[in-house]
């Protein structure tokens, strides 16, 4: 099985560097439509299940992707796999904390200043996130399953996967980019990170 992870489409927030944590905050109309062409491009695979963080940036984008992928099925005479999208609150951004929704320039002033920024743990982010990768991984035996998250989330797993070679603190995850995780005998490896949909 193969675990695709999608980071959400575009928000007000990225566009202003906003550090976007456990706020629920929508996508924007440039954000719909990298989902829409998210969902088309992943017409090519076949899911047994789709989960999502159900922060609205995300799970909206999860039910834009799901949309395209059942008219596909539709379309094609697939019938029998309607897809739909399951929320799951382990999936939700890491708690950013006092630094979450500040402007670069404020986050930089607020981070020298050396003042607590009350952040969620980063070893208990990381230990939601692999509770459910392993739940998906025994839930979906030989299937594919598609998560849509958020960037924090995906550097986490990533993080994890290599040991600290790539993920948090040293990838910037792009907006409905792609991250493919591959179960090889119950061990998660990462295939590919950040792949644009156009290689798909």
């Amino acid at each position: 099985m193969k675990i695709y992870l999608v980071r959400h489409g575009l928000t007000d927030w990225n566009i202003e560097r906003r550090f976007q944590g456990i706020e629920d905050i929508p996508l924007n109309d440039t954000g719909r439509k990298q989902a829409r062409d998210c969902g088309q491009a992943l017409t090519s695979l076949s899911f047994a299940a789709i989960y999502a963080s159900p922060l609205q940036r995300a799970y909206e984008t999860a039910t834009i992707i799901t949309d395209k992928l059942n008219g596909y099925h539709k379309e094609h005479g697939r019938n029998d796999s309607v897809l739909t999208v399951k929320a799951d609150s382990r999936l939700i951004e890491r708690d950013f904390g006092k630094v979450s929704g500040l402007l670069p320039k404020d986050r930089k002033v607020f981070l020298e200043s050396g003042e607590d920024a009350n952040m969620e743990e980063f070893e208990h982010l990381t230990e939601r996130l692999m509770a459910a990768m392993k739940e998906y991984q025994e839930e979906n035996q030989g299937k594919n399953v598609l998560v849509i998250t958020h960037g924090g989330v995906i550097n986490a797993i990533l993080h994890v996967l290599s040991k600290g070679e790539i993920g948090t603190g040293k990838t910037l995850v792009a907006n409905t980019s792609i991250a493919i995780l591959d179960d090889d005998g119950g061990n998660l490896k990462i295939e590919t990170y950040n792949m644009k949909i156009s290689d798909l």
